[in-house]
């Protein structure tokens, strides 16, 4: 990602939802503590998704019992990691801000998912 191409989005992003970018960048580094600087770059995220189906799945109502419709690549949000994990289904990519159970977010990493800040990482 460039960083400088990004960064009006993102201040967009934390000003629409009144985020705190301090509090963000906490997250960030702690997502970061949480799964040993392990880290992916753009190009490997690229050669994931790039020109393939992918599904997204958050933790909506209705997330349990859509999951079995997932196709293609796999990237969940949040929770919605958990509720893939309790199907069998092993997430390409989740995006977190820590919510919903970070346990099973730190196992799907370990499993060769790869992790994501929902905003502000660099």
């Amino acid at each position: 990602m460039d960083y400088a191409i990004w960064e009006p989005f993102y201040r967009k992003i934390l000003d629409d939802f009144g985020f705190s970018r301090e509090a963000d960048e906490a997250v960030a580094q702690e997502l970061d503590r949480l799964l040993g600087g392990r880290r992916t770059s753009d190009v490997n995220l690229r050669s994931v998704l790039d020109g393939k189906e992918v599904t997204v799945a958050g933790n909506g109502p209705n997330v349990a019992a859509e999951m079995g419709e997932a196709r293609g690549v796999l990237v969940t949000a949040d929770e919605a990691t958990s509720v893939a994990l309790a199907r069998g289904l092993r997430p390409a990519v989740l995006v977190t801000d820590l919510d919903g159970d970070v346990a099973d977010q730190v196992r799907a990493n370990e499993q060769g998912t790869m992790a994501l800040s929902s905003f502000g990482a660099r």
